[in-house]
């Protein structure tokens, strides 16, 4: 790989989302090791943990009972974005930590084109601090996921090899195409990540992580990445540590990390 010092434009923040009404597919798990490898490249990344669940913030390692501060004090107009990031034992890599307490922001309706660019406006604070922030969403809550999608410069749609994930993903163009043509912002999926593919050694048999990627690829019309199956996914989450300072020469880590490359060429 190229290293990401010599591709990253200090200059502006690139913000990706990484969306699916479907939970289990994924999303975490990408989010966390995609920025393990921009910051382990040179980059200053910041991951928003906008998810009830807190997996990811978790994932990094961070006790959700001892914070007195998380995403909740963002979304309901309480904090700053700025006061809540902590850093975390990964270089260059900071935390927007959430706790099971954000669910309690979830219970509002829209009244203004406003609530759905909370969190646009708040990454505003931050924009000159990172060149890359990436935002971790639920799956099924509709006032992260609208905030979410509504922030991003790039969306990656994120499922695994379920024909459940796959039937969601016309919902999810559907909805997102009316929603941000009503308020006026254009929704830029980038690009699709099919996760839990697994190898098949039977060369008569279907490779269903290929045939989903076509059919994503159809659907969405944009670049579609394979992610394989892999128990280091597992061991690295054991560790709180992304693929990329566990196992990042592994086939998961290649898969990974030639999906990093393709988000600095984005923002370039």
């Amino acid at each position: 790989m190229v290293s990401m010092n010599n591709n990253v434009n200090s200059s502006a923040n690139h913000v990706v989302t990484f969306a699916h009404f479907k939970g289990g597919t994924g999303k975490t798990t990408s989010c966390l090791n995609i920025a393990g490898f921009l910051a382990k490249y040179g980059a200053k990344v910041l991951v928003i943990d906008l998810d009830p669940q807190a997996n990811l913030t978790q994932s990094l390692g961070v006790d959700v009972e001892t914070l007195g501060k998380s995403m909740y004090d963002v979304m309901a107009h309480k904090k700053n974005i700025k006061d809540i990031v902590i850093s975390t034992k990964i270089p260059q890599l900071d935390l927007a930590p959430a706790t099971p307490y954000l669910m309690h922001t979830t219970l509002k309706k829209y009244e203004s084109k406003k609530d759905a660019l909370i969190l646009k406006t708040a990454i505003k604070n931050i924009k000159d601090d990172y060149q890359f922030t990436l935002i971790d969403l639920p799956p099924s809550n509709g006032h992260f996921i609208v905030n979410g999608v509504m922030a991003s410069d790039s969306v990656i749609v994120v499922l695994d090899t379920s024909v459940y994930a796959l039937n969601g993903l016309e919902t999810f163009r559907t909805a997102f195409d009316s929603y941000c043509d009503k308020i006026g912002i254009d929704l830029n999926i980038a690009m699709a990540l099919v996760t839990k593919c697994k190898k098949h050694f039977n060369p008569f048999k279907k490779n269903i992580g290929k045939e989903i990627g076509k059919s994503t690829k159809s659907i969405l019309g944009t670049s579609v990445f394979l992610v394989p199956y892999s128990d280091h996914v597992y061991e690295s989450q054991i560790k709180q540590i992304p693929i990329s300072h566990h196992k990042p020469g592994s086939d998961i880590g290649a898969a990974y990390m030639r999906i990093a490359e393709e988000i600095v060429s984005l923002r370039n």
